[in-house]
C-alpha cells in the first residue's frame, strides 16, 4: 500500500533540482519576459507557475516588460506529452528555464510528478519551486 502512495506524493524532496550549469544573470540583465510553453491539460499549473516566478523576480527587483528583455524565462513540462496507457495517470516534470538570448543560464526540473500530484499542487509547493529557482540570484 505505501508503495501505491509514494507515486501521488505532494511534496516531493527535494521539489526542485537545478541543473549543475546554472549561473546568475550579470549585473546588467534587469528585465525579463515569461513565457508558457502549451501543455495540454496543464495550462492553469503553468500559468500559477508563471505568476509566481513574475512576483519573485520582480520583489528581487527585476522588471517584467513585453519584449526586448534581458532575460527570457520559460515555463513548462517536461515527458508530460508521451502517450501512457489509459489506466494509469500520465507523469511528467515541471520545467523552468532562465535565457539570455540563445545563452541558457537556468534549468531546473521537479522530480517526476503524476497528474494527480500536478493537479493538487499547493500555491507553497508552487512557491518552493520558484524559490529554488531563483535561489542565489542577486538582488537589482
Amino acid at each position: 500500500m505505501s508503495l501505491a502512495l509514494s507515486g501521488c506524493a505532494l511534496s516531493p524532496d527535494p521539489p526542485l533540482e537545478l541543473d549543475s550549469t546554472s549561473v546568475s544573470p550579470s549585473a546588467s540583465q534587469t528585465s525579463f519576459t515569461t513565457e508558457i510553453e502549451q501543455t495540454p491539460g496543464r495550462h492553469e499549473l503553468l500559468r500559477r507557475l508563471e505568476h509566481e516566478l513574475v512576483e519573485q523576480m520582480e520583489a528581487l527587483g527585476y522588471t517584467a516588460t513585453e519584449s526586448d528583455a534581458d532575460l527570457q524565462l520559460r515555463v513548462g513540462m517536461d515527458g508530460f506529452a508521451a502517450v501512457e496507457p489509459l489506466n494509469e495517470p500520465r507523469t511528467g516534470r515541471v520545467e523552468l528555464r532562465m535565457n539570455s538570448g540563445d545563452h541558457l543560464l537556468r534549468l531546473g526540473r521537479t522530480p517526476t510528478l503524476n497528474e494527480i500530484a500536478l493537479d493538487h499542487m499547493s500555491e507553497d509547493e508552487i512557491s518552493a519551486i520558484v524559490t529554488i529557482f531563483l535561489e542565489g540570484l542577486p538582488d537589482r
